[in-house]
């Protein structure tokens, strides 16, 4: 075990996971002209826009990306979208983080959404921890982690160190 904790999954692997999801994605989506990926930042931004390339790699699929700033430590203060002027509006949108733990975060990020009546809104997530307390359905996901409450997933995209650590 190094500083950041146990590593459970390499870049490599996530670049797999980021494909196969990507895949999934095109599936659900191939007879729509055009869908909207929202990235719950930080490292939900950075696992979308790593779907968004892959999703252009494999298809002629238009895409557009949204960085989604969501305080995941008060979900109920004001969400701020990057850019504010993509219009959702009978599209369908994707709701990407990097970990799914109690659905709180993705609760509200969907809530900001609704508003602007997209046609479907489906989620990604890289890790599923399986605590819910929400009502979280995950359409799409890297890998499912049985862990305890005090157990903390980290997700690194960048840099030596990338992967998924458990600590």
């Amino acid at each position: 075990m190094n500083s950041i904790g146990i590593k459970i999954k390499s870049l490599s692997d996530i670049q797999a996971i980021t494909t196969r999801i990507a895949w999934q994605i095109f599936e659900e989506h191939y007879r729509d002209d055009k869908i909207v990926l929202a990235g719950i930042s930080p490292q939900g931004t950075k696992f979308a826009q790593m779907i968004v390339q892959d999703l252009k790699k494999i298809s002629e699929l238009k895409v557009d990306f949204i960085e989604l700033e969501v305080d995941k430590k008060n979900p109920t203060n004001k969400i701020k979208a990057l850019p504010d002027k993509i219009d959702t509006f009978q599209l369908p949108l994707v709701v990407v983080d990097d970990v799914l733990n109690t659905g709180q975060t993705i609760s509200y990020a969907v809530g900001y959404f609704l508003k602007n009546r997209p046609s479907r809104i489906t989620t990604a997530v890289l890790v599923n921890r399986s605590h819910g307390r929400f009502p979280v359905k995950v359409d799409f996901k890297g890998v499912s982690l049985s862990t305890t409450s005090q157990e903390h997933i980290e997700v690194i995209l960048e840099g030596d160190n990338s992967g998924v650590y458990l600590r």
